[in-house]
């Protein structure tokens, strides 16, 4: 743990240093878009960091997309039948 603690720190680190003069004469809406990535960014670290199983991008777009994707292979289905 201690060593993925090291390479996130530096990762971060390295990437705030390099962002932070183009973040100063960014437009708001261009801080806030950085933000979201940001915290995105952070959500997934922590979930790599401590090992839990939190919800990811896959099982996000299961739960959004399994229900239409369901509906078209219904419905092409009794087309072809």
């Amino acid at each position: 743990m201690l060593e993925k603690l090291t390479v996130l720190t530096a990762f971060y680190a390295l990437a705030t240093a390099t962002d932070m003069r183009k973040l100063k004469a960014a437009s708001r809406h261009g801080k806030w878009s950085y933000m979201a990535l940001l915290l995105c960014s952070l959500y997934f670290s922590t979930d790599y960091l401590l090992d839990v199983q939190w919800p990811d991008l896959q099982w996000l777009a299961r739960h959004i997309l399994q229900h239409p994707a369901q509906a078209v292979i219904e419905t092409l289905r009794a087309k072809h039948a």
